[in-house]
């Protein structure tokens, strides 16, 4: 009788988990294709390729300076080299130099990558400016150290 009891208890528990699971995985799936970051746009076109190839070129060159503001939620590059100034926000990336000036529309899934790459960079950027930052602290302090060391002795 105990037995049967404890099957009974387990396999509630059982199908109950299942039944999560199976929640969870449907969930999952309405979410993602719900998800307009994930879904092809028909307008991905040459220009928007071609704009989002010099977006990512331009944000590898060292020379290339990256802003972003938070209350506008916009990220800007600037290549004084290249007389190319480039501002994205959620909607548009626009292109201008001396020359010619361009406003090429983005899909949610082209943002996305090129926002990730953005920000991929600045971290990338920040991460060499502190180490740069924490050595030249350290052989300062070293230097200190010996400097002390000097008139001590």
């Amino acid at each position: 009788m105990i037995h049967s009891n404890q099957n009974k208890i387990i396999n509630k528990i059982s199908r109950m988990h299942r039944f999560k699971r199976l929640s969870q995985l449907l969930a999952l799936r309405i979410a993602k294709a719900l998800d307009p970051t994930t879904i092809k746009s028909n307008h991905f076109d040459n220009s928007e390729r071609e704009a989002a190839s010099v977006f990512k070129k331009m944000i590898k060159l060292s020379n290339s300076e990256l802003l972003i503001s938070p209350i506008l939620n916009k990220h800007y590059v600037k290549n004084d080299e290249n007389h190319i100034l480039i501002i994205m926000d959620q909607n548009e990336l626009t292109v201008i130099n001396h020359v010619f000036g361009y406003n090429i529309s983005l899909s949610p899934k082209t943002y996305k990558t090129l926002y990730n790459a953005f920000i991929g960079e600045v971290e990338i950027r920040r991460n060499e400016m502190e180490a740069s930052f924490r050595n030249n602290v350290k052989h300062s302090l070293k230097t200190l150290i010996t400097k002390i060391d000097e008139q001590v002795h």
